[in-house]
């Protein structure tokens, strides 16, 4: 039996991710659940949002409090709150906060401390995904717990004096955002019961113009082939992630007649080609030596290979 819930991944079946309870038996709307976010989510990032959700049951299973109350995920939104919260307080250490927001709204601030060891922006977001498919089937019967049960009346109701100080200012109906004609309306209301607080990331960029060669050095020295120095080179040239790099095709490349532009699949993209590539012609010219060298290329490790010659 297994020894907690577990995500299993096959392939061959209509349902690519399965997910087994304790006592090894399917979990069918967590198996249905992570199957539909393939909809909105590449398959590499599913088991991210799974896991987390799975974590947070295997956790809870051994827990006096929550056993003692007997809070789970089937139970009312309350009982929901209380066990994320219970969660985030205890299994995870974050520092949790209820209080009011600057509307009134009673809501829940989380802020991940050194002891944190797990991505709660991604469990708050695959908890909301979760209830909203269990409320979309009819399993959950109540409203979703991760979103405020007053956020949206209140949202509707600033909407509605909106449109009325327009109405009574300018005689008509409000134009649309993006016109510019009418002011903003700085409705800016978050649905969200649990929100996280100090975790806004802000970018940093290394200033040093010899870093790319410290970069070459390095690999040098650790003994790069032609392979390695390709992707580093374009990983600077292009700010490519390395995922869309390292998945980078012949037919990619062919885009350009093998020049120095090739496609690749961007975030969210689901493998399809949506992103062009630009790199320098001295990487372009790297690139073709790596298709066809016999020594230190493709064909190094495989002679039959063919060369490039014979692609084109």
């Amino acid at each position: 039996m297994a020894s907690g819930y577990q995500l299993i991944s096959v392939s061959g079946f209509p349902h690519r991710f399965h997910v087994v309870r304790p006592d090894g038996l399917p979990d069918l709307p967590l198996t249905l659940f992570a199957n539909e976010q393939l909809k909105s989510l590449s398959p590499s990032s599913v088991p991210f949002y799974v896991r987390e959700i799975l974590a947070l049951l295997n956790w809870a299973r051994t827990d006096p409090v929550v056993n003692k109350e007997g809070w789970n995920l089937t139970g009312p939104p309350a009982a929901v709150r209380n066990l994320i919260c219970e969660y985030l307080c205890v299994g995870t250490k974050c520092k949790v906060t209820t209080r009011p927001d600057t509307l009134g709204l009673k809501v829940t601030y989380v802020k991940q401390t050194d002891e944190t060891r797990i991505n709660v922006r991604i469990l708050l977001a695959a908890l909301r995904r979760l209830f909203e498919h269990l409320v979309a089937k009819g399993l959950y019967e109540c409203s979703n717990p991760l979103l405020h049960e007053e956020a949206a009346k209140m949202r509707a109701s600033m909407r509605e004096s909106y449109r009325q100080a327009i109405r009574s200012t300018e005689g008509r109906e409000p134009m649309p955002a993006a016109s510019g004609v009418d002011p903003p309306s700085g409705i800016r209301l978050s649905q969200n019961y649990f929100r996280c607080v100090e975790q806004e990331w802000l970018p940093t960029s290394i200033d040093d113009p010899d870093f790319p060669n410290m970069v070459y050095a390095a690999g040098k020295s650790y003994g790069w082939k032609l392979r390695e120095l390709c992707i580093a080179r374009t990983l600077f040239e292009t700010g490519a992630r390395i995922s869309e790099i390292t998945g980078l095709t012949v037919q990619d490349w062919a885009y350009s007649q093998f020049m120095n532009r090739l496609t690749a699949k961007n975030k969210g993209s689901f493998g399809a080609r949506t992103k062009v590539l630009v790199i320098s012609q001295p990487t372009a010219k790297l690139y073709r030596k790596y298709f066809d060298n016999d020594i230190e290329g493709r064909r190094a490790g495989d002679p039959e290979c063919p060369t490039l010659a014979a692609v084109g």
